[in-house]
């Protein structure tokens, strides 16, 4: 056979068994991949589902006037939170501050509760910081193993290093991520636990974030109920929302709430969590390993809360705000000219008015007061301002009332038979019994030592006759005194619902003598006859205490709930009646001469002024409270109509001079309470001192 014949057929066999081979691979690898497959398939079948739990969250209830006019309601909003699963801790520094500065280009900012103020650090806790805020703080150190007297940059360094933050992040960028791990952590952020990070987002935020879902992946765009402000009054009474803090998570973790829950911080949201908030429902399902939902295992429908509605009419409230903070400002004006009648340390104040045969506060205004709905972005000025806006001064602040007081002092002698109706005294100017302290009667003092002469106790009152009440509380004593005055509510909380209240103190033996080693004497007993020495008392007592002398002797605790009803307004759940605390014994007499007092004042005495020509009889009294340093406090009460009373008011500018000086606030809410527009011209002052 010749060679080529050979070399020929060893070339096909060769290529015979190149194509089996190639022929066996591609069978080889189609069975392997088809196997794989199958392995997949399997795998997906048998790994079918993990179940994944998700809350539905409850609306709010409505927060809403006496007449059912909204003050606070929802609406649907997007809002962002941190999902654990997801976040990545490798660049968490990163993706923070990108977080943070994306939404501060959008007119956005994050409050965090890290009490560190920016470089240079120093810490914001102060004496009145929120007591939540403080223990949140002082765990955090304590979980951290952290000596509390670190000062706040060091606090800082070690917070650094913690998170690993890069060397390279400015002061501001530093402080900034750190207040939000700060929160993370208190929050106790995990996959169990998501964070929420900031509510209402504008839609411009929430497409930025979708352009770059995997930068940010684990910050998740949900949607939920948010609070709008239906008005721009009441503050103070409202109040606001926020996430839960952990102090907050562990008193209340009983009643189903989450870590991440919205609940009321303070005013009428927090007074009435329980009727707000609702009860969340759940949502059950399993997903497959591409996270598609396979099936719904459990659905409960969330419960919205209740509707709330307050004693508070919006329409005299929004009068009262408007009234007080415009003759404060008034003054302040009027003083660059008259100094002498209109005090340059004008300070903030209080009005506040209720129903005397209910104890319903129809209105209460706190000035400086606040925006809710900017109250984040406002928060540091609001912290700095030092008249304290965000203190309710009608439960918080407490004020010595000068002769305000004068009707407990009258009541009380004509009860315990001191004295009658008819009793003369007569007003020598200075009050001489004491050789060690002989007080004035504040018209001996200022109009060339004249007197008020005789006077029984109705003209007492008309006139502000110091003298009179000096003698009469001498021949009582102080333990009959501060009895009186402790059936009228004063020197202790009222009980109302908001938080925030304080007791204030009645100025007696005991009191003196926790702040004095001095002993108790008589000098003390006069003064405090006529709302000085050491009485301090809120608002709202002293609206209550003039609420139960003009309906003969009945004190209510004052309240601002009026009905609880369903979110569909279909039943009522709650309708609350007048609490009777306490009765006050007062006979006719008593009553018709104290009554005949305070509308002497208002017509012919030191309250003429402010009613003169006023279509409605009013019962009234002037004030002025000497104070520790500066001018003395302007005080003013007054209840109409005489004949019926339905309503008494209280006002307390600080450092407003005299009580003449602010009549006209309570002149206003009486127009805004009776729909009067009676537009008094300027009211000139009349000069009372300790009146």
């Amino acid at each position: 056979m010749k060679p080529t014949t050979v070399l020929n057929r060893y070339r096909v066999l060769i290529l015979i068994s190149l194509v089996l081979v190639i022929l066996l691979t591609i069978v080889m690898y189609n069975m392997q991949v088809d196997a794989a497959k199958a392995r997949e398939d399997d795998s997906i079948t048998k790994v079918v589902t993990s179940t994944y739990s998700t809350t539905l969250h409850a609306t709010r209830g409505n927060l809403l006037d006496r007449y059912g006019n909204p003050l606070v309601a929802n609406e649907q909003v997007f809002s962002l939170q941190f999902n654990r699963s997801n976040w990545k801790t490798a660049n968490q520094s990163e993706v923070i501050l990108s977080l943070l500065n994306l939404i501060k280009s959008k007119g956005t900012t994050y409050q965090d509760s890290l009490p560190i103020s920016n470089a240079p650090f120093s810490y914001t806790i102060s004496a009145g910081a929120d007591v939540a805020i403080r223990k949140d703080f002082d765990k955090y150190m304590e979980k951290n193993d952290w000596d509390p007297n670190l000062k706040a940059s060091e606090v800082v360094t070690l917070m650094s290093e913690k998170y690993h933050l890069a060397d390279d992040y400015s002061n501001a960028e530093r402080r900034a991520i750190l207040g939000l791990l700060y929160d993370m952590e208190v929050a106790e952020f995990s996959v169990y636990n998501p964070f929420l990070f900031l509510e209402d987002v504008d839609m411009e935020i929430i497409t930025a974030i979708r352009e770059r879902s995997f930068y940010y992946s684990g910050v998740e765009i949900i949607t939920q109920s948010s609070r709008v402000y239906k008005t721009d009054v009441g503050a103070h009474i409202l109040g606001r929302v926020g996430k839960i803090y952990k102090e907050e998570y562990e008193e209340l973790a009983s009643q189903n709430y989450s870590m991440n829950a919205i609940v009321g911080k303070d005013g009428a949201e927090k007074a009435f969590e329980s009727y707000l908030r609702g009860i969340n429902g759940s949502l059950k399902t399993k997903i497959d390993a591409f996270n598609n939902t396979v099936e719904v295992v459990s659905e409960t429908q969330p419960k919205a809360g209740y509707n709330v509605l307050l004693t508070i009419d919006e329409r005299i409230q929004a009068a009262t705000e408007e009234a007080l903070a415009r003759r404060i400002e008034e003054i302040k004006v009027l003083s660059e000219d008259n100094p002498e009648d209109y005090p340059e340390d004008i300070g903030g104040g209080a009005a506040v008015m209720m129903k005397v045969d209910s104890a319903e506060v129809l209105a209460m205004a706190s000035y400086p007061d606040y925006n809710l709905a900017s109250f984040s972005e406002d928060y540091d000025e609001l912290l700095e301002n030092k008249l304290t806006p965000m203190v309710n001064r009608v439960i918080g602040g407490t004020y010595p009332i000068g002769s305000v007081f004068k009707m407990v002092t009258a009541v009380a002698a004509l009860e315990e038979g001191v004295i009658t109706p008819d009793t003369i005294i007569k007003d020598e100017g200075i009050y001489t019994k004491y050789r060690t302290f002989q007080p004035q009667c504040w018209i001996y003092r200022q109009n060339y030592h004249a007197t008020h002469g005789n006077l029984n106790v109705s003209m007492a009152l008309r006139d502000s006759c110091n003298y009179f009440f000096y003698q009469v509380a001498d021949d009582m004593g102080i333990e009959t005194l501060d009895k009186w005055a402790q059936a009228f509510g004063l020197g202790k909380k009222t009980g109302i619902e908001l938080s925030g209240e304080v007791s204030g103190q009645r100025s007696n033996v005991e009191t003196k003598a926790k702040s004095s080693s001095i002993v108790w004497g008589p000098g003390d007993t006069l003064t405090t006859a006529i709302g000085q020495s050491y009485s301090l008392f809120t608002p709202l007592q002293v609206c209550a205490y003039l609420s139960a002398v003009c309906n003969g002797g009945y004190y209510y605790q004052p309240h601002i709930l009026k009905e609880v009803t369903t979110y569909d307004y279909s039943s009522v759940v709650v309708s609350v009646q007048p609490t009777l605390v306490n009765t006050i014994s007062m006979s006719n007499s008593t009553y018709k001469a104290v009554m005949d007092g305070m509308l002497d004042a208002a017509e012919n005495g030191t309250a003429a002024k402010v009613f003169e020509n006023y279509p409605i009889r009013v019962g009234g009294k002037t004030g002025s409270s000497q104070v520790a340093s500066g001018t003395s406090n302007g005080v003013f009460a007054a209840f109409a109509p005489f004949d019926d009373p339905e309503i008494a008011v209280f006002i307390i500018v600080e450092h407003g001079g005299s009580g003449s000086n602010i009549g006209i606030i309570a002149r206003d809410m009486f127009d805004a309470y009776f729909n009067l527009s009676t537009n008094l011209a300027e009211v000139k002052g009349v000069n009372t001192l300790v009146n």
